[in-house]
């Protein structure tokens, strides 16, 4: 037997969860002495129990592989083809996903004050929760239909661009995904990141195809109510784009990042950075007149402290559209910036 081989497992030999392996088969990825490692076939994904699938979400198991000793496999020819086991993949991540949110719900349920509180009772500890949802969430996008269409990019480049937008959209807004609306692309997308972020303009170019793909998965999987988002911000790609490369737009970091690649420093080489700091240090700082006038003068905090975060309100925006009963956290930087106003 050799990597590449594909083999059947014997029937009988007990699994994980203490269930009886029958007509499993797949290629082997793996040889350690007596121990080979299996990738699962079609035929084997589509006939996993739930039972089965649940032990391996609750103890951590490798969802596609397997590994068996050398006595308990035996040569075999292959009988799926690479369509059928792409069929079989996409239909168990969706088994997968149910039984996974099933598991995490009664958890849940049956988890009592004390023990959420242990869990989640700080901000910090909710913010870790999230992101790490949010970066399987974004794992299962990658291994979605809707994936094929930017299959074009990078995977590294978009998965890059999915974590700025949650990452931000949560640190400027106070916002987790089922709270995005329209008014989250705007402040993220055409304020925060171009202000911000400093990377190849390309990034910037194919960014608003990412987020309507990523955004109309999330609808799709009913993670997101509004399934107008993803056409939305793909509506807003050359904006997204031209303020991204236009100075005036630029934050005071991203300006002095940007100065020094046009000056010919790798901001990736560590003493490059070092050096090009280091000759800034003895140069008054002048921002662009742009950047100084950014700001807007925030509204009092003092009128806006007897405002719970929960609490509902309804605001005007300075393009005169209006919100009403909405959850203030949802709009609070909003009104401090002096992006609406409380009606």
């Amino acid at each position: 037997m050799k990597i590449g081989d594909y083999v059947k497992v014997k029937d009988g030999i007990e699994l994980d969860n203490g269930e009886l392996s029958k007509d499993w088969a797949g290629e082997i990825l793996e040889i350690d002495d007596e121990f080979i490692t299996i990738k699962k076939d079609a035929q084997t994904l589509n006939s996993l129990s739930d039972d089965y699938i649940k032990h391996g979400i609750e103890n951590g198991l490798d969802e596609y592989n397997y590994v068996f000793e050398k006595e308990n496999l035996e040569l075999s020819e292959r009988r799926d083809t690479n369509k059928m086991y792409k069929m079989a993949i996409e239909k168990f991540q969706i088994r997968y996903d149910d039984l996974d949110e099933e598991i995490f719900i009664k958890a849940a349920e049956e988890m009592d004050e004390d023990d959420f509180m242990e869990l989640f009772g700080d901000s910090e500890a909710v913010q870790e929760a999230y992101f790490a949802g949010m970066e399987i969430l974004t794992q299962n996008f990658f291994r979605s239909p809707f994936a094929e269409k930017i299959a074009d990019i990078n995977q590294a480049d978009a998965n890059f661009i999915i974590e700025m937008f949650v990452e931000y959209a949560m640190n400027y807004r106070d916002e987790m995904l089922e709270d995005w609306t329209k008014y989250t692309i705007d402040e993220i997308c055409l304020d925060v990141i171009p202000r911000k972020v400093s990377t190849e303009a390309e990034t910037f170019e194919i960014m608003g195809k990412v987020l309507k793909h990523y955004f109309d998965f999330l609808a799709a999987e009913r993670f997101i109510k509004n399934r107008t988002l993803g056409n939305y911000v793909y509506s807003k790609r050359k904006i997204i784009y031209d303020k991204s490369q236009n100075p005036a737009n630029w934050g005071m970091a991203k300006s002095m990042m940007m100065g020094a690649v046009n000056q010919g420093f790798d901001m990736d080489d560590e003493n490059a950075l070092q050096s090009f700091m280091a000759s800034q240090m003895f140069k008054p700082m002048e921002l662009p007149e742009s950047y100084r006038n950014y700001h807007q003068e925030p509204a009092k905090k003092d009128a806006l402290k007897k405002i719970g975060r929960n609490d509902k309100v309804s605001v005007k925006y300075t393009d005169g559209k209006v919100l009403k009963e909405v959850k203030f956290k949802k709009v609070m930087k909003d009104v401090q910036s002096g992006k609406c106003e409380l009606i």
